[in-house]
């Protein structure tokens, strides 16, 4: 009885083009879950591997890292490809593939001879099935969820923070009695179940869904850019004319699901920004933090009780957060730039923590602020974009994140080289995070303030009211005067009357 009703209110919600907001809906949560569990908690725990492989093939911090860095960044870069892919086929078959191309990536990286090797295929290869994945879930929470989406984008995002829980002591356990190399082939065994979480990804079409948008805006281009070439040939170039329309289809359609037309927004071109030196410092905690560990004399196995500890207070603050700006209504840009501002400091902190305890604390605070931006990030891009845009505008956002993230963690991986000691690598990347929260808020500051103004320029025009400058010349000398009125003044020395548009 119950899934009728809930299979009926999906229907009827879907006919009416309203967001369900439940339903299907927590099915569609539950495997975004299992998706960030895999995709977060690998990344979460990378550091693990890293420092492996570092000394199995006794390589430099910086060029090891080009292996962590090239996973994080192609598997955020490949958003925008997989927002196209999704909007062409289907979210459900593009994290499909994306699970097969993961677990077949990392069972070649058990048979890896150097380096270079491990790059293309841990580093590369896994990335794009991680990107395949990750993507086109969390837009697909976005597509069921309008009035809880926070809660229900915070639910998700605990995957994350699960994952490193769970998979940070289990990493652990598998390279320690199975070496890096089987550890690998048990994990391509596991991530099978992305699989699993895509089929689970049931379609939804709401009234103004962004295919159907795009889709009958490009047809219109289309029959505009006939109708404009109709004219200046013959109907027996009429194929010819029909080809050039179907060509500037394919361009429109290619660069409206990848969504450039975003970038006219001025909000959304400083999110960009913001995402991009963000991504600088983000994941340097995530990949050199073992390392550090390994320097002050913190066990392997401690190691992964720090990230353990990480993932915790990830889960609890994903999931409060949610609640909290939700219930009280917080501005969804400013918690999510407080997430990422605390996050910031707590990297510069790294360097002054000595042994495991103090790194148990740092590492639980940063736990505690990545939970706060994690789920937040999909709300914030949605909140700038909207529903209908979610797909092209968040795959930008992670396309700009993983372009700063490969190089931000090899950059400090080469600070480490040079100066022999993590103290400059942590600085680098906390001024980088907290660098670009500053912009973001910023400029979010002044993109309202301008906001304000039109609008109150807007109410004034409403109620009839108009800014004038008058110039009137008298004796050959010009005087210019300033009024606001109702009404046109009289005057019969006015020469101009211009309009001003803003306050």
């Amino acid at each position: 009885m119950t899934v009728t009703n809930a299979a009926t209110d999906y229907t009827a919600n879907e006919r009416s083009g309203v967001a369900p907001d439940g339903a299907w809906g927590w099915v569609i949560v539950a495997a975004t879950f299992m998706v960030l569990f895999i995709v977060k908690g690998s990344h979460h725990s990378i550091g693990l591997f890293f420092a492996a492989i570092m000394d199995h093939f006794d390589e430099g911090a910086g060029d090891t890292s080009w292996m962590a860095s090239t996973q994080v960044t192609i598997s955020l870069c490949f958003g925008p490809i997989a927002a196209v892919l999704s909007n062409r086929f289907s979210h459900r078959s593009v994290v499909v593939t994306g699970g097969l191309v993961t677990s077949m990536s990392l069972f070649a990286s058990a048979f890896a001879p150097n380096i270079a090797f491990i790059t293309v295929t841990f580093g590369f290869l896994v990335g794009v099935g991680h990107g395949l994945t990750r993507g086109p879930s969390g837009a697909m929470v976005g597509r069921y969820f309008k009035k809880r989406y926070a809660i229900a984008s915070g639910i998700s995002a605990v995957g994350g923070g699960f994952g490193s829980f769970v998979l940070a002591p289990l990493q652990r356990f598998l390279i320690d009695n199975y070496g890096w190399s089987g550890a690998f082939i048990v994990v391509a065994g596991i991530v099978l179940h992305l699989c699993i979480s895509g089929l689970l990804l049931r379609p939804i079409h709401l009234g103004n869904n962004i295919k159907d948008t795009d889709e009958l805006k490009i047809e219109q281009d289309v029959k505009e850019c006939a109708t404009h070439e109709s004219t200046y040939v013959s109907t027996n170039n009429l194929d010819h004319v029909i080809n050039r329309a179907w060509c500037c289809k394919d361009v429109l359609s290619v660069c409206g699901h990848l969504g450039l037309h975003l970038f006219t927004d001025a909000m959304f071109s400083i999110l960009m920004i913001h995402a991009l030196l963000f991504g600088f410092g983000v994941n340097v905690p995530a990949i050199h933090i073992v390392k550090r560990a390994d320097n002050i004399g913190v066990t392997r196995s401690e190691s992964a009780v720090m990230l353990s500890v990480f993932g915790i207070t990830l889960m609890i603050s994903a999931v409060a957060q949610g609640f909290v700006v939700d219930l009280l209504h917080l501005c969804k840009i400013k918690s999510y730039g407080a997430g990422c501002f605390l996050f910031g400091l707590c990297i510069i902190i790294v360097p002054a923590t000595d042994d495991f305890i103090s790194m148990c604390v740092v590492m639980a605070i940063l736990g505690a602020a990545r939970g706060v931006f994690a789920a937040l990030h999909v709300v914030v891009t949605k909140t700038v974009v909207g529903a209908e845009k979610l797909t092209s505008g968040y795959g930008l956002y992670l396309f700009f994140v993983g372009l700063g993230q490969l190089i931000g963690p090899v950059a400090a991986g080469y600070l480490y080289d040079a100066t022999g000691n993590y103290d400059a690598s942590f600085y680098f990347g906390g001024s980088c995070v907290v660098g670009s929260v500053l912009i973001l808020l910023i400029g979010q500051y002044i993109v309202k303030n301008k906001a304000k103004k039109r609008d109150r320029q807007t109410e004034l025009q409403k109620l009839g009211y108009t800014r004038y400058t008058i110039t009137k010349s008298d004796n050959n000398v010009t005087q210019t005067t300033r009024i606001e009125s109702n009404d046109m003044p009289p005057c019969e020395e006015l020469l101009v009357a211009e309009h001003v548009t803003s306050l």
